[in-house]
């Protein structure tokens, strides 16, 4: 495969442009009307209700996890036009902008027949995960890794074209972090090698200089998201509450109840049955799990408990060869003055991803961006030239081919890696639709909301996230739904407690016949147990609805529809 043959120069910024915005449009166009894809986790769903005012009847900007800003952008379109799905509206439109970005970053050093299929690829082995799996956080990671890249082409010596692919790139850059800020913070470290060499062999600082200045743009909006959040004392102290609760969730992730961890748990009063019920996502008691009970326990518990070697699925190795593939097939096309811009990203990408097996935990829509940008920095340094060199030997040598063995090899490779791919989506998608479909129907048949029922959701039991993101929240009807996970004890749950004149929803659980709890079988000793402790009221649990004849991938555990009584 002879690129310099294959190759031809389309002039103009303005083309090159168009034919990013046109072939990534084609390709999202297959991808939607191919394929069926569905939220990654809880949260997004939960951010999509409360921008949109399905909980409380009032769309909010208020939406914990992302930047009121965009909050407030979300909270006015939905006011204005509540019939669309504007969450899942924003998320597709930062995807397609940010692939457009990449795109159009490759095609900067002219238009290359090789390296537009070698992005087909990098769309097709990453990219459509990320839109399969949608979620805020891999949506945020995208955009930060499409500003990189963009950066990563300004040119000392086109002032003017490089202007606007300055503000296109800072642009991207700021969407990330008003999205998720610890996305754009991970895909600046991962280029930190890239920028750093670049910057030394062109001999300029003016890529730092961007990446600078999108932070500093960055962190004035999160200076107003902090300052917006403060106006409501209410929304202020559910912030801190939150992030205290999210830092010891991470360290009570690997964290068991033993001799040694139960003498500071002894401090705050818990015991076995309280610390699961914490890990488990049920504590709306605000005294046995009050801020200042999180804040001991956070300061005395050491960061890391047992290791945890969790399961790698069979998507992590999809990924995992998509990345060390795309590198086979571009390796020998990437010139060598680029080949340590490879290996020390990699080895950076390799550091992160250990680190958070290890210690921490280790989501596909972490793994799947890492990959993502390690392979793109193969894709966009193929067939590149550096920018000092200089002699048309070396030029020559740099752009040296490939042997034709090596590419029938490689053409080999990639042809049964993207068969194993294809059979991927389409079983991801065929799986999205079926639970999809199911969920709407169990909704409607086992669960038989009314306006005056008020179902408690025990964490993530109901798998919301397998509501289509296509789908208007209303076609839920009238389900009332206090999650307690990350919302609780916010003021969107205080709303939804006042509607339903609840005081303490443990006491409502029991006592209020509107009021049911929807959790897995195994869960109701843990609750049952809690009662009895802290209210010293013994409790007998109905089974007002089996939820296990869905039981198709939507539903891991054993999950029921509970009416609590007295015993």
């Amino acid at each position: 495969m002879d690129w310099q043959n294959m190759s031809f120069v389309i002039s103009g910024e303005k083309n090159k442009l168009l034919l990013a915005i046109i072939f990534n449009g084609a390709l999202f166009c297959l991808f939607f009307s191919l394929l069926t894809p569905r939220f990654d986790t809880n949260d997004d769903v939960a951010m999509m209700m409360f921008s949109s005012g399905f909980y409380t009847g009032h769309p909010s900007e208020h939406l914990i996890f992302i930047n009121v800003i965009l909050g407030l952008l979300l909270k006015y379109l939905y006011v204005t036009m509540p019939n669309i799905n504007w969450y899942t509206f924003m998320l597709y439109s930062v995807h397609f902008l940010s692939m457009t970005g990449l795109m159009y970053s490759i095609l900067r050093y002219g238009f290359i027949w090789g390296r537009v299929s070698i992005y087909f690829l990098l769309f097709l082995f990453f990219e459509i995960y990320a839109l399969l799996f949608l979620q805020f956080t891999s949506t945020a990671f995208v955009a930060a890794l499409g500003g990189i890249f963009l950066i990563l082409t300004v040119s000392d010596e086109d002032e003017r074209k490089s202007g606007r692919i300055i503000v296109a790139a800072i642009l991207l850059l700021v969407l990330a972090g008003l999205i998720r800020k610890y996305s754009l913070f991970m895909v600046i470290v991962l280029s930190i090698p890239m920028l750093a060499l670049e910057s030394i062999s062109r001999k300029t600082i003016r890529l730092i200089v961007v990446v600078c200045l999108a932070l500093v743009l960055f962190y004035a909006g999160y200076w107003f998201n902090n300052y917006y959040y403060a106006l409501n004392k209410a929304w202020s102290n559910y912030i801190q509450y939150n992030s205290v609760r999210g830092q010891l969730e991470t360290k009570l992730y690997n964290t068991t109840y033993d001799p040694e961890t139960k003498l500071i748990f002894d401090i705050v009063n818990w015991n076995e049955n309280d610390l699961k019920m914490f890990k488990g996502g049920f504590f709306p008691d605000a005294k046995t799990y009050s801020l200042e009970k999180l804040q001991i326990i956070s300061s005395l518990l050491p960061y890391h408990g047992k290791y945890h070697f969790g399961e790698i699925g069979i998507l992590f190795k999809i990924v995992v060869l998509n990345s060390l593939v795309l590198l086979l097939v571009v390796k020998r096309f990437i010139p060598l003055a680029y080949n340590r811009y490879i290996y020390i990203t990699g080895l950076v990408g390799v550091v992160i991803i250990l680190y958070f097996y290890f210690y921490i935990k280790l989501p596909f829509r972490i793994l799947l961006p890492i990959c993502f940008l390690f392979a793109a920095n193969c894709v966009f340094f193929a067939k590149k030239v550096p920018v000092h060199i200089k002699s048309e030997i070396s030029k020559s040598l740099c752009m040296k081919s490939p042997k034709s063995s090596f590419s029938v090899f490689a053409t080999v490779i990639i042809f049964l890696v993207l068969l194993l791919n294809i059979r991927a989506f389409y079983s991801i998608s065929g799986l999205n639709r079926f639970n999809s479909d199911n969920f709407l129907r169990m909704v409607s048949s086992n669960i038989r909301p009314t306006n005056d029922k008020l179902f408690v959701m025990w964490g993530g039991a109901l798998n919301i996230e397998h509501l289509s993101p296509f789908k208007n929240v209303k076609e839920l009807g009238t389900l009332n739904i206090l999650g307690t996970g990350c919302a609780t004890h916010s003021p969107l749950n205080d709303r939804i407690l006042e509607r339903f004149s609840i005081v303490d929803i443990y006491v409502a659980l029991y006592e209020k016949d509107n009021v049911f709890l929807i959790c897995s079988e195994e869960k109701t000793g843990l609750l049952k147990k809690y009662i009895d402790e802290h209210y010293k009221q013994n409790i007998r649990f109905e089974k007002i609805a089996n939820l296990n004849d869905f039981n198709n991938n939507i539903i891991i555990e054993r999950l029921f529809v509970y009416k609590l009584h007295k015993a």
